[in-house]
């Protein structure tokens, strides 16, 4: 009878704890993916610098950034980043994986919004990188592009690509 009693009361517990554990290893598995499979349609990946699609609840950092290889360089050179970054079609599975925004040329404009994403994202970001890519948003030879939730820029001299996002 307590044995029964016993695992009454500790089953519940112990499905909502394996619970979190499986739901823990598949964010986590996607967070580590999440750089490939946001950029494999578009750039050739020679490596991933950072990878999180996921946060913790409440407001957080996700992003994707990687090195791409010479011969993606020069397809920037030529046709500029538009030529690897299609419109979306909402009418497909994945495609929050698309960009909507439009490429500009950079440094970015000084933007409160954009400096508080990248003042709350970067810090997360490979330590070796970062300074690398605070220089591709400041200074020229980048292009950049925004939409309501994230900013992406793009480098044919540093070949890396990152998308951010900060948010909820």
């Amino acid at each position: 009878m307590a044995i029964g009693c016993l695992i009454a009361l500790l089953a519940p517990m112990f499905l909502y704890v394996a619970g979190s554990f499986a739901i823990w290893s598949i964010t986590s598995f996607d967070n580590l993916t999440y750089a490939r499979t946001f950029f494999s349609r578009r750039v050739q990946i020679e490596e991933v610098i950072a990878s999180k699609r996921w946060h913790d609840g409440g407001f957080g950092c996700t992003y994707a950034a990687v090195v791409f290889t010479e011969e993606t360089a020069k397809k920037i050179r030529t046709s500029g980043p538009d030529a690897l970054f299609s419109k979306p079609d909402r009418s497909k599975a994945n495609s929050a994986a698309y960009w909507d925004g439009e490429w500009r040329p950079t440094p970015m404009p000084d933007d409160s919004r954009l400096k508080a994403m990248f003042d709350n994202c970067l810090h997360e970001i490979n330590p070796d990188y970062t300074k690398v890519i605070q220089g591709m948003f400041n200074e020229h030879g980048s292009y950049y592009s925004t939409s309501r939730t994230r900013v992406g820029v793009i480098s044919e001299k540093t070949r890396i690509a990152i998308v951010l996002r900060f948010g909820d």
